[in-house]
């Protein structure tokens, strides 16, 4: 089945794409958030469906991880997916992107195709 295929190369590749994400902590993500208006919205590309498409999110402060559903602690230690700006506890992050080339909220790509 050719969605196995897809799923067995990003596995080979996933741990050193994991591994060049930018790690924050809570309390960078708080300053982050407090210096930016809390109003305002980025666009983002989305790859699902038929192709290239953009879509607007609105910024929010996520007080929990959205894997494990724990409230996040100031000095916890977070991946930050760039293209969607999400985030979650390092070891949740792993966990999820393994086997997912996406985020687990918005579904934005993690990493393009190897070439």
């Amino acid at each position: 089945v050719l969605g196995d295929v897809k799923t067995e190369r990003w596995r080979l590749r996933a741990d050193s794409v994991i591994a060049e994400l930018p790690a924050v902590t809570y309390k960078q993500i708080q300053e982050e958030y407090a210096e930016n208006d809390s109003s305002s919205t980025t666009t983002t590309p989305a790859t699902t469906g038929s192709g290239e498409k953009k879509r607007k999110l609105v910024r929010t402060l996520d007080v929990k991880c959205s894997v494990c559903m724990e409230i996040y602690e100031m000095n916890d230690e977070l991946t930050l997916l760039p293209v969607c700006r999400h985030y979650f506890h390092v070891d949740c992050a792993k966990g999820w992107l393994k086997d997912h080339n996406s985020c687990p909220i918005c579904k934005v790509k993690v990493s393009s195709p190897e070439k």
